[in-house]
């Protein structure tokens, strides 16, 4: 099942909720990284997934068929965290196991702080600890060792191609942190059929270069740039 789930005033993410088995059991939410869309998880890792439990996946704001609008709205990490709560209430899920890859296990964090109630379990992958590294601000004294570069260049290597297929809602993909996508400017013939009124959403083709980011406080950032191909 595919809705649209209104996160703020004009502003819609797209989600989807895939079926499990007969037999109830809590869903798994998947919250991808920096600039990825939903479709970035491996299908092959989905359906392992849904044998056991529903699974539930979404397009962070500015990425595949939610809306495209940071230069207008712009956002805080706590905010992209909150998206997360919504989507489950959108849902009417009370509590999931939340799976976060890269900058989702940042948000991951976020949610056991803030609303640990909505979780069942947290499982991390490829992210950083609250307090160091990006997620630090510039009163940190120490760094924990990033990613091996060679990790960096097969994530981006296998991110490639996952980012041209987001606005296929039934493509294969690879996984990985994503690269940086150009931000559209129209919506794509693949993209669900809205009104003239609804946001502008679009695919993601070709990389962008990638800003300067400072260092600052990721957890009450205000300008939090979408399309930067950092690995969070």
């Amino acid at each position: 099942m595919e809705q649209f789930v209104e996160v703020a005033a004009g502003i819609e993410i797209w989600a989807e909720m895939i079926d499990g088995p007969e037999q109830p059991a809590a869903p798994i939410l998947l919250v991808m990284g920096a600039n990825a869309a939903g479709v970035a998880w491996p299908d092959a890792l989905v359906s392992r997934l849904t044998e056991h439990a529903p699974v539930i996946r979404y397009d962070h704001r500015d990425t595949g068929r939610s809306t495209y609008a940071f230069d207008e709205h712009p956002y805080a990490i706590r905010d992209l965290a909150a998206d997360v709560v919504a989507v489950l209430d959108a849902f009417d899920v009370e509590r999931a196991h939340v799976v976060g890859m890269s900058m989702g296990g940042i948000l991951a964090q976020l949610l056991l702080l803030d609303t640990p109630q909505r979780l069942l379990s947290a499982t991390l992958m490829c992210t950083t600890a609250l307090g160091s590294s990006l997620a630090a601000d510039d009163s940190a004294d120490e760094e924990l060792p990033g990613p091996d570069p060679a990790l960096l260049r097969l994530w981006q290597d296998s991110a490639t191609s996952a980012t041209t297929r987001v606005s296929s809602p039934g493509a294969s993909s690879t996984g990985g942190c994503s690269t940086a996508p150009a931000r559209p400017s129209t919506p794509t013939s693949s993209a669900p059929s809205r009104s003239a009124s609804s946001p502008t959403r679009g695919a993601a083709t070709t990389p962008a270069p990638t800003p300067s980011l400072p260092r600052t406080a990721w957890t009450g950032a205000t300008n939090w740039p979408p399309w930067t191909s950092r690995c969070w």
